[in-house]
């Protein structure tokens, strides 16, 4: 599209992607063309033929537990109401690994390790924030900086039930000439999320990972954001019946804006 009108719609350093003035000009007229483009598509499937049955086994990460991997079931309900969705919640490690083992049909992941015999298709930015104890100084803020966790020990999920994002963290830390310290417990689970309320360290996570903080912690956004990806990831050569409705969901609600889906959690404090 830059090539055709000849002039630039992004901004791009090695860190961000942001729209130029033409971009964001552009951008409404270009949601509604796209979701024209999807109506008509659904409704060449729908003369097609009758609708699809069967069952779809979704894999999903805790990451997008709420907000968006609720709008995207919901979305699939309304585009395939005769498929059962059989919902499996993993972090991104296992995930990759019910893929390879044909247990599930597609999964919804948080930065997924790259393997071969997989396709990723990016769905939307996953915003971090930042998880701590009530009791932690930096409580009282509503926002931090990065590099207010220079030195924290941050509790994140084992290498492998999360393969990639260490590798991610450490970037997301080295751009700002911050070091990451990682504390040697891990939070592969939920209530394994405990310890960053008994003070062991705090957690980088992704906004649509809670609803509300967790008891006895507070979350807190970064000031300037900071985002990592989440990703679509299936079996080269699936076929699944129901996988295209399911991506045409995915793709749906990745281009929504965040006030589209539901309300964001509450963070805590004054900005720092």
């Amino acid at each position: 599209m830059e090539a055709d009108l000849g002039v630039a719609l992004f901004r791009r350093d090695t860190h961000t992607v942001a729209l130029t003035d033409a971009g964001a000009a552009l951008l409404p007229s270009a949601r509604t063309a796209l979701a024209g483009f999807d109506e008509a598509l659904l409704s060449a499937r729908g003369a097609a033929g009758p609708a699809l049955e069967g069952v779809l086994r979704v894999g999903i990460t805790p990451m997008m537990r709420h907000r968006l991997a609720p709008s995207v079931l919901e979305r699939f309900a309304e585009l395939c109401p005769a498929v059962e969705v059989q919902r499996r919640e993993e972090l991104s490690g296992p995930l990759v690994q019910e893929l390879l083992a044909h247990r599930v049909d597609v999964a919804l992941a948080f930065c997924p390790p790259p393997h071969d015999g997989l396709l990723y298709t990016p769905i939307r930015d996953a915003e971090l924030v930042v998880l701590v104890a009530r009791s932690h100084p930096l409580a009282v803020h509503r926002a931090v900086a990065l590099s207010a966790l220079d030195g924290e020990p941050l509790l994140m999920p084992s290498s492998a039930a999360a393969p990639d994002v260490r590798r991610r963290f450490d970037e997301l830390f080295a751009a700002r000439g911050l070091r990451a310290v990682y504390s040697p417990r891990s939070i592969d689970h939920d209530e394994e999320m405990a310890a960053v309320a008994q003070g062991f360290g705090v957690a980088l996570v992704s906004r649509y990972f809670f609803d509300v903080a967790p008891p006895g912690t507070a979350l807190l956004a970064l000031r300037p954001p900071l985002a990592l990806d989440f990703e679509l990831v299936h079996r080269a050569g699936s076929t699944a019946p129901a996988l295209a409705r399911f991506l045409d969901a995915v793709r749906e609600v990745g281009a929504q804006p965040t006030e589209a889906l539901a309300a964001a959690p509450p963070l805590s404090g004054e900005s720092r």
